[in-house]
């Protein structure tokens, strides 16, 4: 059976279930358990709606969020018409060069122009298949995969190198706050308090705060 035959008789298995626990309850047909669920059903339906604002309400209630939304749209418009605009003038110069080729000329050019598109494919492809390598292996030595977007380099070797530099210089970071932590138990409140934030976090996000206020 495939899945849209499995998801029919599902339904129907479902629809069996439910027409028996929702018979009548007395002789004059009336539903009563059905009404009941019905009812609350509406009244719950009925509050959220109540209670639920739309994009319009929300901006309209607050000038910062309508400030902030319509700086957003605005770039996201500019970019998309940036973006419409380059592809016209591409798609015009490259139909003037293509009236002065010849049969052949044109395609020899499709030709480079279709190799060149699979090789970028291909190096996109890779990159990515070395990303999640970088990632797993992120993991395996304890740290979050998202370092993976900063560590990946263009080949494997330089990768490597770069997670073994991250893993050297996390781990230093971690023995001198280690040391400093050691160190708190003889110097005061105040300075404890500054020694034990010195470990650097292994959420990536939390990290990236830490090192930035630890340059």
């Amino acid at each position: 059976m495939n899945f849209a035959g499995w998801l029919n008789a599902k339904g129907k298995e479902e629809k069996t279930v439910s027409e028996k626990f929702t018979e009548p309850s007395s002789k004059d047909g009336q539903t009563e358990v059905s009404e009941d669920v019905h009812t609350d059903t509406q009244t719950n339906t009925s509050e959220q709606q109540e209670s639920r604002k739309t994009l319009d309400e929300l901006l309209s209630s607050d000038k910062a969020l309508q400030s902030e939304f319509d700086r957003k749209v605005t770039g996201a418009l500019n970019k998309a018409k940036e973006k419409w605009e380059q592809q016209a003038r591409d798609d015009a110069d490259e139909a003037k060069k293509l009236e002065k080729m010849t049969a052949e000329e044109k395609e020899k050019y499709q030709f480079a122009k279709d190799k060149e598109k699979f090789a970028e494919e291909k190096r996109k492809f890779a990159q990515e298949k070395l990303k999640n390598a970088v990632a797993s292996e992120l993991v395996n030595r304890g740290y979050s995969a998202e370092f993976a977007e900063f560590l990946t380099g263009s080949d494997a070797e330089i990768s490597n190198s770069n997670i073994n530099a991250f893993d050297e210089a996390f781990k230093k970071a971690v023995e001198k706050a280690t040391a400093d932590k050691l160190r708190g138990d003889t110097v005061p409140p105040a300075q404890k308090n500054n020694n034990n934030a010195g470990a650097p976090p292994s959420d990536f996000h939390e990290y990236e705060k830490w090192r930035k206020n630890n340059k």
